[in-house]
């Protein structure tokens, strides 16, 4: 092979990677959801609905496709922290600073069962991948794991020393991973198994001062997450190491992972969304939100579409094929 032609087919790849110079693909929809932060989004397993929860005591549901409102869930009396819609599309569970976790009827809005126990405000809530149980973690320090079609407790798994603030089921369905302020300077990401409850695995993070966000990746053995406040890392659970892939300019807030778990997306109180591939931590395309700041991101699980939600009450959605 000529020399040229060569060099040409080892930089032609690379020019599908963006460069940190550059000011950002804006999005091509943007809604204005809640009054106040859009704290939490999910998508439909089809991909055809977003749901999002917010400030304003809230959990909407969307059209993805064209931005109409479909329905409002009511019920919660404080800030809706996070939002989850089950894997047969049928139930959305949120969580609020009002101490309950609530289900709701997708087709009807109506609410099915409210899950009482927490002694503090509910940050975050997860469907396990069968749709039986429910997971919650609270600013009580702990998580817990309800039965979904009887709102039984089944479990409460404790060893968190602070606010627990983010947690993912494992897409096997075998492990939680929890990550939350065990003291004022220093958090923990933290593995258990479902199973028994067990902490089988933790790991410190210093100086990480602003709320740690999680997502699996979907081998299950690897864990996305923010880390001291202005980068993210992947956290391999076989060996226990931790590698860093994304870095801002300021305080990341929320990750998410694509489908096919190649890419890393990551939002922060710039404005600013960064899509990384993992293999190298390379920059692979970055989205721009007009400086709002961003509380909440998710990817469709088609891999089509990537969502923020913003401090403003926006949501906003791009193309972001893999």
């Amino acid at each position: 092979m000529k020399p040229l032609l060569l060099l040409i087919c080892i930089l032609l790849p690379l020019a599908t990677f963006a460069s940190e110079e550059d000011p950002g693909i804006h999005p091509i929809r943007t809604i204005k959801a809640h009054d106040g932060v859009v704290a939490s989004l999910a998508f439909s397993p089809d991909a055809k609905y977003i749901l999002s929860g917010g400030a304003d005591k809230t959990m909407k549901l969307w059209e993805a496709a064209t931005g109409k409102l479909v329905r409002t869930f009511e019920g919660h009396t404080g800030m809706i922290t996070s939002v989850a819609c089950s894997p047969d599309g049928k139930y959305a569970l949120s969580g609020s600073w009002d101490r309950t976790v609530r289900l709701g009827d997708i087709q009807t809005g109506k609410e099915t069962a409210v899950f009482l126990g927490h002694e503090s405000m509910v940050n975050t809530v997860a469907f396990s991948p069968n749709g039986k149980y429910a997971l919650s973690g609270s600013s009580d320090n702990m998580l817990k794991l309800w039965e979904v079609q009887t709102g039984k407790e089944v479990r409460t798994l404790k060893g968190h020393t602070g606010p627990v603030t983010s947690a993912a089921f494992s897409p096997d369905g075998k492990h939680i991973a929890s990550a939350g302020h065990d003291t004022w300077d220093r958090s923990k990401v933290r593995i258990w198994e479902v199973e028994t409850g067990m902490n089988i695995f933790s790991r410190e993070l210093p100086n990480s001062p602003i709320p740690l966000s999680l997502a699996f990746l979907p081998d299950s053995r690897h864990v996305y997450f923010t880390t001291s406040g202005r980068s993210t890392a992947l956290l391999d659970i076989d060996n226990k190491e931790m590698r860093e892939i994304g870095k801002h300019s300021k305080a990341v807030y929320t990750v998410a992972v694509s489908p096919s778990g190649k890419l890393g997306l990551s939002g922060d109180v710039t404005g600013m969304l960064k899509l990384y591939e993992f293999e190298y931590g390379t920059l692979r395309t970055k989205f721009l939100t007009d400086r709002n700041e961003i509380w909440s991101v998710a990817y469709s699980p088609d891999g089509q579409n990537v969502i923020s939600g913003g401090k403003d009450g926006t949501i906003s959605l791009w193309q972001a094929l893999e």
